[in-house]
């Protein structure tokens, strides 16, 4: 028997292959966490300020299968006091650093993940740790009468204005104190600082300090000023200046009179009409005289009038220097030399010679104050002590620079007729208020005895320039001048006789 079997005419359907992997469908989540490529964590330098934790970061690119990263949205930052152990969090945006503050003492582990567009978020980053140190305050003071700066490094403190700063604990911190130019750095005091230089601290808790300025101790220094019969000065008196500063006088004669000179310190400095002290540095004195009218003195001193009766027994009327000796007794500028006489023919001495200048310029109503040269006690020369007639009169001479003798004046000696043009002269220039060695003069010599290149020579030519000498040929220059032609050459000078 036949056995038969029926065909299967249904038809075999195709099945594709399946292939696992990229064309798998993986939720996005799992493919966004798994797969981010994160860039290192790292800490930015100067990360150890005080309360903050500067962080940044690369910014991923690619997927861990090579895809481009394009839907990046931002980073979270975590961190904690326990390593792992992430209690907070910020959201930081898209950016690649960011600076953790107000943090506390004590170690802190940070790390960041990131999230996409859809608010997906990756694994985190690797960790980090940095340590925040505590904190310490150091304050800086001042006391004293002066004033000044401190000023720390590093940086924090400049006081005056900022008087206080905040450090980590363990720094060392040094302060440098300057005083003021009116003030002196005494010391310091507090924090374990002594002395002036420089003081260091290592600063492990709260510390104060104090910088101790002293005002600078003022000197002073007195200046006296005098002036004489007919002006004034001013400031008169006693001033106080500051060491190192500068005083300013004004000298000024009254109606009809001049300025003789001016003393500083005891020496002439001319007939000038103001003086400054500058950069005072010890005390000082000036003082100032003055020069009264011809007219005054021409009246003053004498009692018997000229004319009429001989003032001295022997120089009668009709002797050839009388009228001139009238005038210089008429005038106080002589005493005649006793018992009445005149001595007309006897040769001047240098002590006469001071009376006659000295009355010619002030008769006998002068002061003499301002430093050695015109001591009413202590002698300017040797061979002048203050019990001589003379003391006075000499010792205003050298005040008004009218002799230049150093030493010894020789006052007995004879007085000769170049040193009498000296004396004349440079008392004309005090009279004028004018410096004694400056005038002018004719440069070509009058007198074949007194060439330009002689010592008395611009004496003599102003002498013979003002019509005082007369004569013509020789002025006998070495020669003695005796009273009487001392009588004709004063009052020619002085008292505007021809």
């Amino acid at each position: 028997m036949a056995i038969w079997r029926r065909a299967d005419t249904k038809k075999q359907r195709e099945i594709p292959a399946f292939t696992a992997g990229i064309g798998k469908p993986v939720s996005r989540v799992l493919w966004f966490l798994m797969l981010l490529v994160f860039s290192t964590l790292f800490f930015q330098p100067d990360n150890t300020y005080a309360g903050q934790a500067s962080l940044s970061w690369t910014e991923p690119t690619t997927n861990t299968n090579g895809t481009e990263l394009t839907d990046l949205a931002g980073y979270k930052v975590y961190y904690g006091t326990v390593s792992g152990d992430y209690t907070q969090n910020v959201n930081v945006g898209n950016v690649t650093n960011y600076t953790v503050s107000n943090l506390a003492a004590g170690t802190y582990y940070f790390a960041v993940a990131a999230y996409d567009t859809s608010g997906n978020q990756s694994t985190y980053s690797n960790q980090v740790s940095t340590t925040i140190p505590a904190q310490v305050t150091l304050t800086v003071g001042d006391s004293g009468t002066g004033s000044g700066t401190v000023t720390s490094s590093p940086a924090g403190i400049s006081c005056g204005a900022t008087c206080s700063g905040t450090y980590n604990s363990g720094t060392t911190v040094t302060l440098t104190a300057t005083a003021a130019a009116d003030s002196t750095f005494t010391g310091w005091s507090g924090g374990g600082c002594t002395g002036t230089g420089t003081c260091s601290l290592s600063l492990n808790a709260n510390t104060a300090v104090t910088a101790t300025f002293s005002a600078a101790q003022t000197i002073t220094y007195t200046i006296t000023a005098t002036a004489g019969t007919g002006g004034s000065i001013a400031p008169l008196g006693a001033t106080t200046v500051s060491s190192g500063g500068s005083q300013s006088y004004a000298i000024a004669p009254a109606s009809g009179y001049s300025i003789a000179t001016v003393t500083v310190d005891g020496a002439p400095v001319g007939a000038v009409s103001s003086y400054t002290f500058s950069n005072v540095t010890a005390n000082h004195t000036i003082s100032a005289t003055f020069v009264p009218p011809a007219s005054t003195l021409a009246t003053t001193a004498g009692t018997t009038p000229s004319g009429s009766t001989p003032a001295f027994s022997d120089v009668p009327s009709s002797y050839w220097a009388y009228g001139y000796i009238e005038a210089i007794y008429a005038a106080g500028i002589t005493v005649g030399c006793g018992s009445g006489d005149f001595c007309p023919s006897e040769d001047v001495t240098r002590d006469q010679m001071a009376a006659f200048i000295i009355r010619s310029l002030y008769g006998d109503n002068f002061t003499c104050s301002g430093g050695v040269s015109c001591s009413t006690t202590t002698p300017y020369f040797s061979d002048v002590p203050a019990t001589d007639y003379f003391f006075p009169y000499i010792q205003k001479l050298a005040q008004l620079n009218i002799t230049t003798m150093v030493g010894t004046y020789l006052p007995e000696e004879g007085v000769t007729r170049g040193e009498m043009a000296a004396f004349i002269i440079r008392a004309l220039q005090i009279k004028s208020g004018q410096p004694t060695v400056s005038f002018t003069y004719t440069q070509t010599p009058y007198f074949t005895d007194v060439p330009a290149g002689s010592t008395f020579f611009p004496y003599v030519q102003r002498l013979k320039d003002l019509g005082i000498t007369t004569v013509t040929g020789t002025f006998d220059v070495d020669e003695i001048v005796t009273r009487d032609e001392m009588a004709a050459f004063i009052a020619r000078a002085f008292l505007g006789m021809q």
